[in-house]
């Protein structure tokens, strides 16, 4: 799959820096797909069936931001526990304290488990810098970025994408700068549908993303186009299917992992029982314990 060569159609707001705030991307015409692409609140959504995406996510993205915390409060107080937009807001609160928010002290053990096998993996084993050549990583499921961050100190240009429209917009309001004028890009995207051409990236995080979606080999396939030979993939699961979104038949179970991997890789970490952290609120905090593996990919990788 080729990914859209995008220029701005329109330009409704822009930052100080240029930036574009709101307007509309385009994959023009010759060789591209003639489609548009909204930017909204400067967060590319780059999905190819846009009306339905809309549909999901209107609700989230028309929900004001500019509200001190005892009014979005007194707002929710109508909404049951239950109610999909409570747990979507709990899940948005987990994810952006999890990291690179310090730990409890009793916790801090547990919250370091993740982020430093995959420091360790990029460091050890991520692209080495190249004369003229911009290293790209690609967070795939980002969430609120807090990794993409992580892998922003090892590349030239770190790219989160994620279908959640929350989490991608506390990513990019949360983005530090790596180095003066750079901050890792957030894009609205689906990770076994990335809007990339073959070959683009030279290192790839999916973390506990096989696991949440809806066809994990398709996951895979999709991340090693995306992956030039030679590049890394980190990838981490506590293999928490839900039948709801993934049926039994279409799952990658633990014991067939390593070999799924095997055909276009050559695993090169291997480690189990990775703690992963997520602080639900104050008192109530949930660690996984996930498979984490990192592969190189061959260079006579498979053809899909």
């Amino acid at each position: 799959m080729h990914g859209p060569r995008l220029s701005v159609a329109a330009a409704d707001v822009t930052g100080s820096d240029g930036e574009l705030i709101h307007g509309t991307l385009a994959c023009p015409h010759p060789g591209g797909c003639g489609r548009e692409y909204p930017v909204l609140d400067g967060i590319p959504i780059l999905v190819t069936d846009l009306d339905d995406y809309l549909r999901d996510e209107r609700a989230t993205i028309l929900r004001r931001r500019d509200l001190p915390p005892w009014a979005d409060e007194l707002l929710d107080l109508s909404l049951d526990d239950a109610d999909a937009e409570q747990r979507r807001a709990r899940i948005l609160n987990a994810y952006g304290a999890a990291y690179p928010t310090p730990p409890h002290p009793l916790l801090a053990p547990l919250a370091e488990g993740l982020p430093a096998f995959l420091q360790k993996c990029l460091a050890t084993h991520g692209p080495a810098p190249r004369l003229d050549v911009i290293r790209r990583g690609l967070d795939a499921g980002c969430a609120t970025g807090g990794f993409t961050g992580l892998l922003a100190r090892h590349v030239d240009l770190a790219v989160g994408i994620d279908l959640a429209f929350d989490h991608v917009r506390r990513a990019r309001e949360a983005a530090m700068p790596i180095a003066p004028g750079t901050r890792p890009s957030f894009l609205v995207a689906s990770a076994d549908e990335p809007a990339f051409d073959d070959g683009t990236f030279d290192a790839i995080l999916a973390v506990n993303i096989l696991d949440a979606i809806r066809d994990p080999r398709r996951l895979l396939g999709a991340l090693g186009r995306s992956l030039r030979p030679g590049g890394l993939l980190v990838l981490t699961t506590p293999f928490e299917y839900a039948t709801a979104l993934t049926e039994l038949q279409d799952r990658i179970e633990e014991d067939e992992l390593l070999e799924t991997l095997a055909v276009d890789y050559e695993v090169i970490e291997d480690a189990d029982d990775v703690p992963w952290h997520l602080p639900v609120n104050a008192r109530h905090h949930d660690v996984y314990l996930v498979r984490a593996v990192a592969a190189r990919k061959r260079e006579h990788a498979s053809p899909e």
